[in-house]
């Protein structure tokens, strides 16, 4: 076979693809398969553990994620448009790899993988672009966060037992804190840090504000700023009522710990999403 029938043979289904899809479908597809293949083991798991209200407000899961799951999916497969290039498909067949691994974490990897390259080498659109912004801002919760957290650990424990010995005004020895009210400590967790709520609280704001094509400006910092301390107010507030005292502690922790997780992350929700769509009034309401 001569050289120019080998080439038309490796164009052959390249010119296939640009036929019959476009780059946004491409892509689209690639977020899709990404982020059910990292959700799915979580929200089996939290389903089975407090149903779909708990599995929708759970910080393993939360509403939060799967909102910018499928805005940005949707920001994606918006326009549907542009030529399929010889390198999106290479980008395809690595990405590919890591998201059909059984693998979650892989999963998230590929999606910020494609992220970058659509920021790099694919802006064609407005809203590929934000699309690509959100699904960048999906991976921090639910990857680079709990990565991060894994290596440091022991000092952002500290850093909450901090916060929650200031406001009661007690003392701390590492990430245990004195009850206000009475003796012993209160010992905070992982599963108590404020870590998580802060993450999903930025994805909040970057998944309201890339939706409604929010125009960037200095008082951004300032919503940005009430957005991710009223996440961790929240929880702050929430490990300082147990650190009161040991009937607290009990009564708080030990047999109403279900109801009041699932209210301090409902209230989460709540006033991330509210100071997330004030910093956006402008856009969202004129689009009203």
């Amino acid at each position: 076979m001569s050289s120019n029938q080998l080439s038309r043979h490796a164009r052959a289904p390249l010119a296939v693809l640009r036929n019959s899809t476009t780059r946004d479908d491409l892509f689209g597809g690639l977020c899709v398969l990404a982020c059910v293949n990292g959700l799915w083991g979580r929200v089996l798991m939290a389903v089975r553990e407090g149903g779909w209200w708990g599995a929708v407000f759970s910080l393993d899961i939360s509403g939060i994620v799967l909102f910018a799951c499928v805005g940005g999916v949707w920001l994606m497969l918006r326009d549907k448009s542009g030529e399929i290039r010889a390198a999106d498909l290479a980008a395809t067949v690595l990405l590919l790899i890591f998201i059909i691994l059984p693998i979650p974490a892989l999963s998230w990897v590929a999606l910020t993988g494609l992220s970058l390259y659509i920021l790099l080498f694919a802006t064609g659109n407005s809203s590929r672009k934000r699309a690509a912004i959100i699904m960048l801002a999906i991976t921090i919760p639910m990857l680079w966060v709990p990565l991060f957290f894994q290596l440091f650990e022991r000092s952002v424990l500290e850093l909450d037992a901090s916060l929650v010995a200031w406001l009661i005004g007690s003392d701390r020895i590492g990430n245990m804190v004195a009850f206000s009210q009475g003796s012993g400590f209160i010992q905070i967790a992982p599963a108590c840090s404020s870590i998580t709520n802060l993450s999903l609280a930025f994805l909040c704001w970057v998944g309201v504000t890339q939706l409604a094509n929010h125009r960037s400006s200095a008082q951004d910092i300032l919503w940005v700023f009430l957005v991710c301390f009223s996440a961790v107010a929240v929880n702050v507030t929430r490990v300082a009522l147990m650190a009161h005292s040991r009937q607290y502690f009990e009564v708080l922790h030990n047999q109403y710990w279900d109801l009041t997780s699932t209210i301090a992350n409902v209230l989460t929700v709540v006033v991330v999403v509210g100071f997330s769509v004030l910093g956006a009034r402008r856009e969202i309401f004129s689009h009203a």
